[in-house]
Order: C-alpha cells, then sequence, then structure tokens
C-alpha cells in the first residue's frame, strides 16, 4: 500500500502539490472560490488521466490549472457577449417602442371613440374585452350576423 500512494500522481503526490496549485491560481483569479474550483478541476484531470511517465507532477499540474484558468475565462467572456448581445436587443427597440406603442394605442382609443353606437361598444366588446361575436349578438339582444355585420367576418371565425 505505501508503494501504491508514493507512486508519480498518486494521491499523496497530488496532496503535496496543493499549495502550490493554490497560489497559482489565487495568482491568476480574484475569486477564492474560483481558485479553488480550478485547483479541483486539476486534480481530476490529474486523476482521469494521469501525466505520462516522465512528467513532472507539478509542471503537469501547473499546466493544467493555467489551462483550466484561460478556458474559464474564455467561457465567461462568451457568457458576457451573449448577455449583452441579449440585452442589448431586449432593452434597445423597447423604450423606443414604449412611445410608439403609446401613441399608436391614443390613436386607437381616439378612433374607437369617434365610432357611432353600436359600433363603438360592438369594438370594445371583441377586441378590449375579448367576447367572441357570438357573446356579443347575445348581450346586445340580436343574432350573430347582425352583431358582426351581413357576412361572416374573419374574426367571428376565430
Amino acid at each position: 500500500m505505501g508503494d501504491e500512494e508514493d507512486r508519480p500522481g498518486s494521491k499523496r503526490e497530488l496532496l503535496r502539490e496543493t499549495g502550490r496549485l493554490r497560489r497559482l491560481a489565487r495568482g491568476l483569479l480574484a475569486d477564492r472560490g474560483l481558485a479553488e474550483d480550478v485547483v479541483q478541476d486539476a486534480w481530476l484531470a490529474a486523476l482521469r488521466r494521469p501525466p505520462r511517465a516522465g512528467w513532472a507532477l507539478g509542471a503537469w499540474l501547473g499546466g493544467a490549472v493555467r489551462r483550466l484558468v484561460r478556458q474559464r475565462a474564455r467561457e465567461e467572456e462568451r457568457r458576457r457577449r451573449r448577455e449583452e448581445r441579449a440585452a442589448r436587443a431586449e432593452g434597445s427597440g423597447e423604450a423606443i417602442d414604449t412611445g410608439e406603442r403609446l401613441e399608436v394605442l391614443r390613436a386607437l382609443v381616439d378612433a374607437v371613440e369617434a365610432l357611432a353606437e353600436p359600433y363603438r361598444t360592438a369594438v370594445v366588446l371583441r377586441f378590449f374585452a375579448g367576447l367572441p361575436p357570438r357573446e356579443i349578438a347575445r348581450r346586445r339582444g340580436v343574432p350573430p350576423r347582425a352583431a358582426s355585420g351581413a357576412e361572416r367576418s374573419s374574426w367571428e371565425r376565430r
């Protein structure tokens, strides 16, 4: 058992490198928790696929930590760009659209108010209250065709 624990790449040898790896990771990363994650990922890499014979474990682990830090930085940069693009796409037109939408809604309300009865009530019930034409007709006490005009319109079929 002692021979197994002292072989190159063994758990004991990995543990001996812990302090140096943590210092390296903390020097490369500002976040202590992220540095610890990188060290643990380097250990996992060494346990899963140990360095080839002849490689110094400390140098191999140091390279693994540097590689993992670069990989995380690239991933973080990609995430930041994706979020930035999504935020730009959401926010860029939204403020403009709000003002334009309000203008359209004001014009729409003015146009509906200008309608004569019974059209105004029918439009309000259909498009603002969301009632189907048959319910509007029932409330007004008229046949469904009278509520929507002589012919069945496309909005009545919905």
